[in-house]
């Protein structure tokens, strides 16, 4: 009697210990370059309703219609952007790249802290010059449906190396004109 309730003390005390892990596990599959390439969402303010769920577009773009609340047949379309993700084992931090014209220079956010914590994810807020406040938003949903693919929130991303691999037509005329793409055709603001 002794010995099972020394080893189910010992097996609850393990409990927290092993969720770690695979908060640890999660943060070391997360380091690198992730491409938005579906996505869902809905927004709604006082005069206009959406909602949207769909492959995204080459730059991470999806068109959302909008729909009058008092009279359906207004309606007009917008083109959502979402971002590509970087996540730095060396900065520890993660930053977002702007895809919106894929081969032009965009800066990005300064590298921000994340965390994971019970199979959520929690990025750092930044302030208006793109530096951490050291507060962080809400935490979301990340799992990982395979080795190339990251489901952060109601967003789903590939591996960029994978992306760039599956679409050679978009990416071998950057080649071309002389762009690096072993990272993104985009510069990155690391100050």
């Amino acid at each position: 009697m002794k010995h099972n309730v020394l080893s189910l003390i010992v097996l609850l005390a393990a409990l927290p210990a092993l969720f770690s892990c695979s908060d640890l596990r999660q943060t070391k599959d997360l380091y690198d370059e992730w491409w938005p390439v579906h996505a869902s969402g809905s927004y709604e303010n006082s005069q206009f309703t959406a909602r949207w769920d769909g492959d995204l577009g080459i730059h991470g773009d999806i068109s959302v219609t909008f729909v009058n609340k008092d009279v359906p047949d207004i309606t007009y379309q917008e083109t959502r952007y979402y971002e590509m993700l970087s996540f730095s084992k060396a900065r520890k931090g993660y930053c977002t790249i702007s895809i919106e014209s894929l081969g032009n220079m965009h800066a990005t956010s300064k590298y921000l802290q994340f965390y994971i914590k019970d199979k959520k994810l929690f990025l750092e807020i930044p302030n208006s010059s793109g530096r951490g406040t050291g507060e962080y938003a809400e935490g979301v949903d990340i799992s990982f449906p395979d080795d190339n693919t990251v489901k952060i929130g109601t967003v789903t991303y590939q591996r960029y190396s994978y992306f760039k691999e599956k679409h050679p037509e978009v990416f071998k005329p950057l080649a071309e004109m002389g762009f690096d793409l072993e990272t993104p055709p985009i510069i990155f603001d690391l100050d």
